[in-house]
């Protein structure tokens, strides 16, 4: 069986290991309103992005493609960082009757995302000093998200994000160049462009 073999338990253990390491970093950051953009991508690529990785990986062994694995691999990263972002950002700015849950969570959780990250960098001093009361639920308080909307977009983060997913998403399809047209090529690559656009 193909989950017996050497390669797919070292994909596995080395899944598991990025898993726990970006646990622990995010757990580490949690109510750190200073975070900054390199440790966020760390933490994401340990995360949602290291599982994409290794299910891509794992493609590319099921079907006896040993060769394939670290170009797919690296589509699964980029792939899965562009994911995170995009959805980092719905939950400050989708429509939450779409989205199927209360916005705004990363913050009551005190959780700084990209979004919110290049927000406090580009605020005013008074925009910034009111996301930083929303932080961790100001003390159970609800979170003003139709405010916090507003300031992400006037400091340009939305903008800022979605260059950043779409850049990801952009290098992660110019790593399905080397594979010959097929519809599984088409299905990976619009999965790329449906990861940054989607609204839920």
């Amino acid at each position: 069986m193909i989950f017996e073999s050497r390669p797919v338990r070292e994909v596995l253990m080395k899944v598991t290991n990025a898993m726990f390491v970006g646990e622990v970093l995010q757990f580490q950051c949690r109510e750190k309103f200073d975070l900054d953009e390199e440790t966020y991508m760390e933490i994401i690529a340990g995360k949602t992005a290291a599982i994409m990785s290794a299910c891509c990986q794992l493609g590319a062994l099921a079907a006896g493609e040993p060769s394939r694995c670290e170009t797919l691999g690296a589509f699964g990263l980029e792939f899965g960082m562009a994911f995170q972002i995009r959805d980092d950002l719905l939950d400050i700015i989708a429509d939450q009757s779409k989205l199927g849950k209360a916005l705004g969570s990363d913050l009551r959780d005190a959780r700084m995302t990209l979004p919110l990250i290049h927000c406090a960098k580009n605020s005013s001093r008074e925009d910034r000093r009111f996301l930083k009361s929303m932080f961790g639920l100001n003390g159970g308080s609800r979170v003003d998200i139709k405010r916090v909307r507003e300031i992400t977009r006037n400091a340009g983060s939305v903008s800022f994000c979605m260059e950043k997913a779409r850049s990801l998403a952009r290098k992660a399809t110019s790593r399905l160049d080397e594979f010959d047209d097929s519809r599984y090529k088409t299905a990976l690559a619009d999965l790329c462009r449906f990861a940054v656009e989607r609204e839920y």
